[in-house]
């Protein structure tokens, strides 16, 4: 009697595996999402979207020299966002780019880098309306365009986990004055 118990739910996670298998995926695609339509619409997007700049160097390239690499400006420049919004997205950008060039061992860079993460998250985020999630996933989106390789990747881990154990504060709405 036992056994059986015991054996039960074996069977039944088994079973859904099992079923999930033969039928391809728990959520088969709709009508829509497999038309030609939404084919050609995802291939029109693709054109339009900046090839990301996976070069070897952490900062990456910026021709303008703005502080905002060139495809991350040119991705901010094609969203249908207003112009305050568009600033902030860039500036988060450079904030994170210089978190992964600072020294790990200068506690005042890091400091100061960390410092500037939280003024322009906040500031970015005060840029869109509070009753969307619009402006978190701009940030989600800027954060992961930059870190886009290997070594920026190593990099940021490697600021983040100097900061491990520190204490940090939103900036007040006033702080999020443009130069």
């Amino acid at each position: 009697m036992h056994r059986v118990r015991l054996l039960r739910p074996a069977l039944l996670a088994a079973l859904s595996a099992v079923t999930v298998v033969a039928c391809g995926s728990l959520n088969p695609p709709s009508q829509a999402e497999s038309s030609p339509h939404k084919a050609q619409h995802q291939q029109k997007a693709r054109k339009r979207r900046p090839v990301p700049d996976r070069t070897d160097t952490i900062a990456g390239v910026d021709a303008n020299h703005d502080g905002v690499r060139d495809d991350i400006e040119a991705w901010i420049a094609r969203l249908p966002d207003n112009e305050e919004q568009k600033y902030w997205l860039g500036r988060v950008h450079t904030a994170v780019t210089n978190s992964m060039l600072v020294d790990v061992k200068d506690e005042y860079a890091l400091r100061e880098v960390a410092n500037d993460i939280t003024l322009t998250t906040d500031c970015q985020m005060d840029a869109y309306p509070p009753d969307t999630l619009l402006g978190y996933h701009r940030g989600a989106e800027i954060e992961k365009l930059t870190v886009n390789t290997r070594a920026r990747k190593k990099a940021y881990r490697r600021f983040n986990a100097s900061q491990n154990g520190t204490v940090s504060f939103s900036y007040p709405h006033e702080a999020c004055i443009r130069p």
